[in-house]
């Protein structure tokens, strides 16, 4: 996980998020690239092809411009936390976010996506209809969506991770034990029994088994009809942010 990948708007929330992607960075002696996808207006309805190209030209200057500014601002905010010394460049990009971010990432071949979520309260506002929940659903890398409330401590000490104890799910586990590891954190593979609750601990009981040379895991059933509610509670109640 040596790349990561930084997609920007240049919000309040993605240079809040532009903090952990510096200190992840830094944590796993890689390399950041920030990334600023734009669309151009849709005026294909303009019937002077010269005029069309001044205008497409005037955004693309404005575009530029503002990159610019913005590329200043993040440079301050990692001399501010002193890690202005790590490799890093900026790239703009012409396209829709979503397709330049994922065809970034792949050329790149980018170990890790950071990115921060707008107004996002729970895991339904952020899987549902945003752009770092296709992010997470499309890419073929880890995907770590900041929220704009998290506040950074310099430290990641417990990890939670949801699952259904499904086959793909082990793979998925491997990686966070990987990414805890560096933090020396500890993970809770969290389920949500819907099910019969002897079949929910026999689960449990293979993966323990499967995992037991990793001190660091624990498990913890939950029994609730609703997963993202069980989840989102469990959120809060642990205060995992």
């Amino acid at each position: 996980m040596q790349k990561v990948l930084f997609p920007t708007d240049f919000s309040p929330a993605a240079e809040h998020a532009f903090v952990y992607a510096l200190h992840l960075t830094q944590k796993i002696g890689g390399a950041i690239t920030t990334l600023h996808a734009y669309e151009p207006p849709d005026i294909r309805g303009v019937a002077m092809p010269n005029l069309l190209d001044e205008i497409y030209e005037s955004v693309k200057t404005e575009e530029f411009e503002d990159y610019q500014k913005s590329v200043e601002q993040l440079r301050k905010i990692a001399e501010a936390h002193h890690l202005e010394a790590l490799p890093m460049d900026h790239v703009m990009q012409k396209g829709p976010s979503i397709r330049v971010i994922l065809n970034t990432a792949k050329k790149e071949k980018s170990g890790l996506i950071v990115m921060g979520t707008k107004g996002a309260s729970g895991l339904k506002e952020v899987f549902l209809g945003s752009i770092a929940g296709e992010i997470m659903e499309k890419a073929n890398c880890p995907v770590l969506a900041i929220p704009e409330e998290a506040v950074f401590d310099h430290n990641i000490d417990r990890i939670a991770m949801a699952t259904e104890f499904k086959p793909e799910d082990e793979k998925a586990l491997q990686e966070v034990l990987k990414f805890a590891n560096l933090f020396n954190a500890q993970v809770t593979c969290l389920h949500v029994c819907i099910e019969n609750l002897d079949e929910c601990n026999k689960k449990i009981a293979v993966w323990r088994e499967m995992f037991a040379d990793h001190p660091n895991l624990h498990f913890k059933l939950i029994r609730d009809h609703t997963v993202t509610k069980a989840l989102n509670k469990y959120i809060e109640e642990e205060k995992l942010m």
